[in-house]
């Protein structure tokens, strides 16, 4: 008997096209740096196929030969900074820079993969079975989940009914609760990292890759900002996140799945917030409920729902929730820097100056009458007429100026 590469499911040796799943026995990888299908990794993990590839890592289907289960394997592979030869086990770090860059994602990648551990007993996060480092890289074995992200159930039904919607968000809200209260932010929450399973339970994916991403020693390991997800602060070097980040995240989710409608990017709607309410866009939807979602969505951190247990609470409906309307500062800030200062003082004495010399008659706007005596063009009174030098030399210029002044 064999494993079917594609579904790990127990199958005949000669049999070529799975039963199960459809999947082709000796099917080729898509990319030359994924794993070949049947790698081994720590002596006891199978690899099947690819599920899926981020910026920072491969996700393939394996199976646990000691524990004999299913099991998803995740693979730290940064585009940026590393590659790996068609056929090879091995990953190939580009020198230099990039070679620091790697080394320190791959720490942060291993320890946040430990600290998420912890949590296997949050019924909203995955659970983390191992971690460990091998071939250049580092793995994180994980529990395999069988079903759909948020994202793709939109792609097919294009809305989710406000109380289906409301489950899952408070699900995610329950475990973001948790997490939180141990110093963790998600800080990528949106339709694709929410998964839903055949069995109707809710997961939140890559937490680990949010945190490995903004390792402090890496310049390059950054999130990739999801429009219309992605808090204001998110767009800012200095910007403060925190709790109230992901908050800004799921009400974005939680829009976009009661709508049909991603909501306008954060960075745009600090000028100008064109985002309707859901009521207004022909959704039936309780007013509580509804303002909860236009609260976690407020642009400035300082209006918006500051944490999951608060925003959890707020969308039970149990008490009236009252909208939270963002207040702008229209006075213009009349305090400049010095230069500017300096600048505009030099021009208020030009100014000065000039009208002074107007006054006085020293500066006038007036054509004067030129006059030709002999061919030689001359200026009334006091004036002197100065013939063109460019292009001269220097003893040339000189005897022209002398003859004509």
């Amino acid at each position: 008997m064999a494993r079917c590469m594609g579904c790990m499911a127990e199958i005949a040796e000669e049999e070529r096209i799975c039963r199960y799943c459809g999947y082709q026995k000796n099917t080729d990888v898509k990319e030359a740096y994924y794993l070949l299908p049947g790698t081994i990794l720590k002596n006891k993990y199978l690899v099947g196929r690819v599920l899926g590839y981020g910026g920072f890592g491969v996700t393939y289907i394996g199976w646990d030969q000691v524990l004999q289960r299913k099991v998803a394997v995740k693979e730290y592979l940064p585009s940026d900074f590393a590659t790996r030869s068609y056929g090879s086990r091995r990953v190939t770090v580009f020198s230099g820079e990039a070679a620091e860059q790697f080394q320190a994602g791959l720490e942060s990648f291993l320890f946040e993969a430990r600290r998420l551990a912890k949590f296997n007993a949050v019924a909203e996060t995955v659970d983390i079975y191992d971690c460990f480092e091998e071939n250049g890289s580092g793995y994180i074995v994980m529990e395999y989940l069988d079903g759909a992200t948020v994202k793709e159930v939109l792609r097919k039904r294009r809305r989710i009914s406000v109380q289906q919607a409301r489950a899952i968000a408070l699900s995610v809200l329950r475990g973001l609760t948790a997490v939180h209260k141990e110093g963790i932010i998600h800080r990528d929450i949106a339709p694709d990292n929410i998964f839903i399973t055949k069995a109707g339970k809710v997961k939140i994916l890559d937490f680990g890759a949010a945190r490995y991403a903004t390792a402090v020693q890496s310049k390059s390991l950054s999130v990739i900002l999801k429009p219309g997800f992605a808090p204001e602060e998110q767009y800012r070097s200095r910007g403060e996140q925190g709790p109230w980040t992901d908050v800004y995240a799921l009400g974005a989710t939680l829009y976009c799945m009661i709508t049909g409608k991603r909501p306008e990017e954060s960075i745009q709607r600090l000028a100008q917030d064109n985002v309707k309410p859901p009521s207004e866009l022909g959704v039936t939807i309780d007013p509580n409920i509804e303002n909860a979602i236009m609260n976690s969505m407020n642009v400035r951190r300082e209006y918006r729902i500051q944490d999951a247990e608060s925003f959890y609470l707020a969308l039970c409906g149990k008490e009236e929730v009252e909208r939270i309307v963002e207040k702008t500062d229209d006075k213009m800030n009349w305090k400049l820097p010095l230069w500017m200062k300096c600048t505009a003082a030099a021009a208020c004495v030009l100014v000065c100056v000039c009208v002074s010399l107007f006054v006085t008659g020293k500066l006038g706007f007036t054509k004067k009458e030129i006059t030709s005596a002999d061919g030689v063009m001359a200026l009334s009174g006091d004036q002197r007429y100065v013939p063109n030098v460019s292009g001269m030399s220097y003893e040339e210029a000189e005897t022209l100026l002398k003859e004509k002044i």
